[in-house]
């Protein structure tokens, strides 16, 4: 199903990456600050990144680190209790790069493949 996908454009990922919050994640700040000011230099190379992990269905592993910070889930609750906390996930900013793209060519797959089922339904079943 992966190879049914089309590559990520240069300017669908540089038109991602500029919507991005500076503030995305806390550990990735400057990163987010330097790809959008050298969005242009950068983005054949990140294209090529994004494309190939996805033609391989292969996340690089250097892309999965994450911080996670213990959340104390209300407030009140003993801070000493292990169980009265939440872990929360701030994912790199490569990452939610790679979602994003990810996301956006499945919602573009499922809606071809929609459109071909309606196609075939009218095509084949006389509507009364």
């Amino acid at each position: 199903m992966v190879e049914m996908f089309q590559s990520a454009s240069e300017v669908e990922v540089k038109k991602i990456i500029m919507k991005f919050p500076y503030k995305s994640c806390d550990s990735d700040t400057q990163v987010i600050w330097l790809l959008k000011k050298s969005a242009n230099q950068l983005m054949r190379l990140i294209t090529v990144i994004i494309n190939r992990s996805m033609d391989e269905s292969v996340m690089p592993l250097c892309f999965k680190r994450t911080n996670i910070i213990p959340l104390l889930k209300r407030y009140g609750l003993d801070k000493e209790e292990m169980k009265n906390y939440s872990p929360i996930s701030n994912l790199r900013f490569i990452c939610k790069l790679f979602e994003k793209i990810t996301t956006w060519h499945i919602e573009e797959y499922s809606m071809a493949v929609i459109n071909l089922v309606i196609v075939e339904v009218i095509q084949h079943k006389p509507l009364s």
